[in-house]
């Protein structure tokens, strides 16, 4: 058995339900050499982000030194947004990637049935396994609740707010030894976890509404998920990951690429050994539509 169909598997024994989503991300036509060459994907952190607002919270303890080794891949669900081929695409001259993720869901305020759905819902199964998935967690515009779970790899839908969030440290009050040994302590604990959590993702995925054009999703990731570094000759160092290259589906290029597809074909082909890109990626250029402003893609 893969350790992809052993996943689902866990899923399947511990009540999870299984869905996909198909997201995209925006790349400039230098980002595209890399994807093709080093199959990876720049990570942004908060001080590189071109939004000051970026992760900033209302209140904090730890937060700060926390958020500043969270690395982000912005996605979108949007593959045809004008302004982001503009801002994102260089121009419409890079291109749009499309990606398909498995994710899991289940009821957040759900006990546990079983010590299998206990060690899926840390994540700690499928890390050891190798996650192969994602656990996508939102909240509604109108409902702060979060829907979905927790764990592995973690997949977030931007929440627009003009709000900021709050943050928290994951605070214990001094008991003793005795004490942290009993259970009602150790789920005192765990939900103290779960909540500080849920502070910490909410405040990584709250932006403002302003932004809200983009539909965001974000994979974040620690310092342990980069997987290579750019040294530029500006002395700045750009950290990439190819963690989620083997979700890529299919490339389009922008309109205005000066490449066809029959040539990003044959250098994906060349790089394959390195970049680890599936065989089974589609190549593909979209066009300006002759009658309306809107993008072709094939």
């Amino acid at each position: 058995m893969s350790k992809e169909s052993a996943i689902l598997q866990v899923a399947a024994d511990t009540g999870y339900s299984t869905k996909r989503i198909t997201l995209y991300k925006y790349i400039t036509p230098l980002a595209l050499e890399g994807l093709i060459e080093h199959g990876d994907f720049k990570l942004t952190y908060r001080n590189d982000a071109n939004d000051p607002f970026e992760c900033l919270p209302r209140s904090s303890i730890f937060s700060d030194e926390m958020l500043s080794h969270i690395g982000i891949i912005s996605l979108t669900s949007n593959p045809s947004n004008h302004p982001m081929w503009g801002n994102y695409a260089d121009k419409f001259k890079g291109a749009c990637v499309e990606f398909s993720f498995d994710y899991f869901y289940t009821d957040p305020d759900k006990e546990p049935a079983n010590k299998g759905e206990e060690l899926a819902l840390e994540g700690i199964e499928y890390k050891k396994m190798g996650t192969l998935v994602y656990f996508l967690q939102y909240w509604n515009d109108g409902d702060v609740k979060r829907i979905d779970m927790r764990g592995g790899d973690v997949l977030l839908k931007c929440h627009y707010s003009s709000e900021r969030s709050e943050a928290g440290c994951m605070m214990f009050d001094c008991v003793p030894l005795a004490y942290t040994k009993t259970e009602q302590y150790k789920k005192r604990k765990k939900e103290k976890a779960r909540i500080f959590n849920q502070k910490l993702w909410r405040q990584v995925s709250t932006k403002h509404p302003d932004w809200k054009y983009e539909d965001e999703y974000r994979i974040t990731m620690r310092d342990d998920g980069c997987t290579r570094n750019l040294e530029l000759k500006t002395g700045e160092t750009i950290h990439l990951s190819n963690k989620i290259t083997r979700y890529v589906t299919k490339i389009i290029l922008g309109p205005c690429s000066i490449f066809t597809p029959e040539q990003i074909l044959e250098k994906l082909n060349a790089h394959r050994p390195i970049s680890n890109l599936s065989e089974n990626v589609r190549v593909v250029k979209a066009g300006f539509s002759e009658h309306l402003f809107d993008l072709i893609i094939p």
